[in-house]
């Protein structure tokens, strides 16, 4: 048994994605919203340790109903309530994490449910939570590292894998959408077209004018920073285009080969080269457990990953409601068959090194990069929004992808609303997200 333990290992990894799978009826979405915390006086970091810091806000929210999910010592690193979450990434970018929901109404109402606890409190104290890819104002190297063990553990594996793998972990932030799978089938058509999306996502969503305290003239930096992080776990999937079907198998071996980083049983014990596979049977491990599987599938940083659903990871942070219509947009391409069967036939002869290649041009051209039959990223773009109109039947639907569909038609990339050389508050207002929200709230986050 003991040198078959990977096979045995796989199967059940396999078994796990196939408990996942979920009747189109029952399709969800689900989605990961990042903020940056700032001070609105100079646009810095607010971090966790200080007065009046992060670890003091969440002490703050348990008063509104949060409750904490996790610790480190007497401080909290994560909030919930009912489904949702609010959590901490290791430089103290604050997750809104909504459980799966049955409409983007839904995630709509949680989120402002969210805002309702949150503003106010961060009002009193002139703060404010921005949607941006990357810090205004504070370098990495002036942000303390969350004391989580998980991040201390990755902070140092990643420090020889990529120049930009603490820039990843401390500077960045984004929009993740995940979205259910039926069946072995559409789990192949759902990763290969998120996969070919992945330029496409990376150009027109690019949120990120600065870095490093800088103006940042070239685009897309959310894809530079993961193509130096770490190669054996980031960006497109290996080898999900040189198959004709990408199965449970061939994802499972990939997940079981990664590198485990540390032991989650002595968290404290890094284990380097070790894959998950050595390290479960060095574990003694002869079943999977659920935390297992979370564990494994949480340390693939991918730009498309597997994990209960399928998460889409390229985008960066966008401002309210710009997210909702990249909701729209997504839900429009994946839960319309149609729409699906359209793109997976237009890609059946791309392959990982084409996109690659693409990926070579657009920091310089950007949204005017030429992609899949000679159309320009812009283009493509277009005529995702385009078909998703077609996909969608709900007012609510249709109504966040055409307010999409109209901020792109005048600001595409959505950085490009950045104004001025100079770095303010005032400069950053398209992504303030009390800005944002405009009058939706204005009453309940004004100070008492």
């Amino acid at each position: 048994m003991k040198s078959d333990k990977r096979s045995y290992y796989i199967n059940q990894l396999i078994a796990h994605l196939q408990e996942n799978e979920t009747e189109p009826e029952d399709f969800q979405l689900g989605l990961e919203l990042e903020h940056l915390l700032v001070k609105k006086s100079d646009c810095s970091s607010v971090t966790f340790q200080e007065e009046q810091g992060i670890a003091d806000l969440f002490e703050i929210l348990t008063g509104k109903g949060w409750k904490a999910c996790e610790k480190s010592g007497n401080q909290i690193l994560c909030l919930v309530k009912g489904e949702d979450e609010i959590n901490l990434e290791p430089g103290g970018q604050i997750e809104f994490s909504f459980g799966p929901k049955n409409n983007i109404a839904e995630i709509k109402r949680c989120y402002l449910d969210i805002c309702r606890d949150i503003l106010p409190v961060l009002k009193k104290l002139d703060y404010s939570l921005i949607n941006l890819g990357y810090h205004p104002v504070t370098r990495i190297k002036e942000i303390p590292l969350l004391p989580k063990d998980r991040y201390r553990q990755m902070y140092h594996h990643f420090k020889s894998r990529g120049r930009f793998a603490h820039n990843m972990m401390k500077g960045t932030a984004s929009t993740q959408v995940s979205v259910d799978y039926q069946n072995p089938a559409d789990f192949d058509k759902k990763l290969k077209v998120a996969s070919w999306l992945t330029p496409i996502f990376y150009a027109i969503f690019d949120n990120s004018p600065i870095f490093e305290g800088r103006r940042e003239d070239k685009w897309v930096l959310r894809f530079r920073i993961w193509a130096q992080c770490d190669h054996d776990r980031c960006g497109i999937l290996p080898g999900i285009f040189d198959r004709e079907f990408y199965s449970y198998r061939d994802y499972a071996g990939y997940i079981i080969d990664l590198p485990a980083i540390y032991n989650p049983e002595k968290k404290k014990e890094y284990l380097g080269e070790i894959s998950f596979a050595k390290l479960y049977q060095k574990l003694g491990r002869t079943e999977l457990q659920p935390e297992d599987f979370e564990h494994m599938l949480s340390f693939a940083f991918n730009d498309v990953r597997a994990k209960e659903y399928l998460e889409i990871r390229m985008a960066d942070s966008l401002p309210y409601p710009l997210f909702f219509g990249y909701l729209a947009l997504i839900k429009g391409i994946f839960y319309q068959k149609e729409n699906l069967n359209y793109y997976y036939d237009k890609i059946k002869d791309i392959n990982r090194d084409s996109i690659l290649q693409t990926f070579d041009k657009i920091s310089e051209r950007g949204i005017e990069t030429c992609y899949l039959e000679d159309k320009t990223l812009k283009k493509w773009g277009e005529d995702l929004i385009f078909r998703a109109r077609k996909g969608l039947d709900k007012d609510e639907n249709l109504r966040q992808l055409t307010n999409l569909e109209n901020y792109l038609a005048r600001t595409i990339p959505p950085r490009k609303r950045f104004s001025g050389k100079e770095i303010s508050f005032d400069s950053l207002k398209y992504a303030d997200l009390e800005t944002g929200l405009g009058c939706e709230l204005a009453d309940e986050i004004k100070l008492s």
